[in-house]
């Protein structure tokens, strides 16, 4: 009986995860313009494909962010769009809420069928053998090196991190908490640049420093030790 319950249990996030991208793709099914916006960049098109969701605006970005990641697009332009759109704290959390939907579908979805949905120079090149050794040794913490680093793969280490050995909550928690602080960047400068279009505000330059340099702080604490003793 434990036994099953325990299956149920490390069952629930693939089922809310593929529940979650079926109503993504029932909100773009009824917003054809919107998926056709993001392929092409057309922030108008997008907009106006959120506005007319009314009061499910929120919703169908976070919906909108659980689909582009794993699709390999630009997930960005939904933060900046959520951010324009709501404000920089409402549209910071709307675009985690997205990419933590985002991350763990090509995670789940490599952890059951890795072997079947990605080719096999993603399953056995040299980057994936050394992923799954770093995971190895230092497990969540290299998930969370990764996120704070801008510029990486982004789309591709959603799958490749659920060929390794590392469980589904820690890596879900490390990614957010990793790809959270320049969530937060493009959220404030976005929402910084609606209002200052609009006369209403100026961009605060100290906090958007303070968040950089947190950023910076934190992908320092963890790389640090490891390079001094390579060294």
């Amino acid at each position: 009986m434990s036994g099953a319950g325990g299956k149920r249990r490390r069952a629930w996030p693939a089922v809310a995860a593929l529940a979650v991208a079926a109503v993504a793709a029932w909100w773009l099914w009824r917003h054809p313009g919107a998926w056709e916006a993001v392929r092409g960049l057309d922030w108008a098109r997008l907009k106006e494909a959120v506005r007319a969701a009314g009061a499910w605006g929120p919703l169908a970005l976070v919906a909108l962010d659980a689909v582009v990641v794993p699709c390999f697009l630009p997930s960005t332009l939904v933060t900046v769009l959520a951010a324009a759109l709501y404000g920089a704290a409402a549209g910071a959390g709307i675009a985690l809420a997205g990419l933590a939907l985002g991350m763990a579908t090509p995670f789940l979805l490599a952890r059951r069928f890795g072997t079947r949905v990605l080719p096999e120079r993603w399953r056995d090149g040299d980057a994936a053998r050394k992923l799954q050794d770093r995971i190895a040794a230092e497990g969540w913490k290299i998930v969370l090196v990764v996120r704070l680093v801008p510029i990486n793969p982004f789309p591709l280490m959603n799958y490749l991190f659920g060929l390794t050995a590392i469980r589904f909550w820690p890596y879900l928690a490390a990614s957010v908490a990793g790809v959270a602080p320049i969530t937060a960047v493009y959220a404030f400068l976005a929402a910084s640049a609606a209002g200052m279009a609009s006369g209403e505000v100026a961009v605060d330059w100290r906090i958007l420093a303070g968040l950089c340099v947190a950023s910076a702080a934190l992908a320092c604490f963890f790389w640090w030790p490891k390079r001094k003793e390579s060294a």
